[in-house]
């Protein structure tokens, strides 16, 4: 299926504006929410991820860079098996 015919929403809010509950995007797909965090270095769950964890209870929390999952392996990914 391509991306085109989902029905889902991402956001992207600059760290500049979202000054406690940080994650770089946020996916919307049916009534899942999945908070994403990109990380140029090595490091792991931040406190603005885990403060955005605690406010909206996301379905679920990723990292991407070297702490996490790796950038190449995450653009390859079908964004749908996110939210199974």
């Amino acid at each position: 299926m391509g991306i085109s015919k989902l029905k889902f929403t991402i956001t992207f809010q600059p760290s500049s504006t979202l000054k406690v509950f940080e994650v770089d995007f946020v996916l919307y797909y049916k009534d899942k929410t999945i908070g994403i965090d990109v990380k140029s270095n090595h490091d792991s769950i931040t406190n603005g991820m885990s403060l955005f964890d605690k406010k909206f209870k996301p379905y679920k929390l990723l990292l991407i860079g070297e702490a996490g999952i790796p950038i190449e392996t995450f653009l390859t990914m079908n964004i749908i098996d996110l939210f199974k």
